[in-house]
């Protein structure tokens, strides 16, 4: 496994634990991020902080990377399987996702989901 691929894997990491910290840590601080709850676009790590801090007070997302691929426009695709839980633990979503991420000095800049 390269370095991008390990960067991405210690983001799922650290989302399944629901760990804050460590997912603000591995962002850029101009990072650009997919808001998948409601839409937009989320911008720098104070505004990654408050989105995980939402997203967990509602959902426990449990997120497996099973496959890596560079795009030609230097973007690292990564196909995962997801499976999306409320907080009380009942099912909400499972399945294939994939995700596009723009990597930059060893962090996180840009994330996209993609189509397949």
């Amino acid at each position: 496994m390269g370095e991008d691929e390990a960067l991405v894997t210690r983001l799922y990491e650290a989302l399944n634990r629901q760990d804050v910290d460590a997912l603000v840590a591995l962002v850029h601080p101009d990072v650009d991020w997919q808001d998948l709850l409601d839409g937009g676009r989320r911008h720098g790590p104070e505004a990654m902080r408050d989105y995980w801090t939402q997203q967990f007070a509602v959902i426990r997302p449990e997120v497996s990377p099973i496959a890596f691929e560079r795009l030609p426009d230097g973007r690292l695709a990564v196909q995962v399987f997801m499976t999306i839980a409320s907080i009380e633990g009942r099912p909400w979503e499972q399945g294939p996702a994939r995700f596009a991420f723009t990597l930059d000095g060893g962090l996180i800049r840009r994330m996209d989901a993609i189509s397949y």
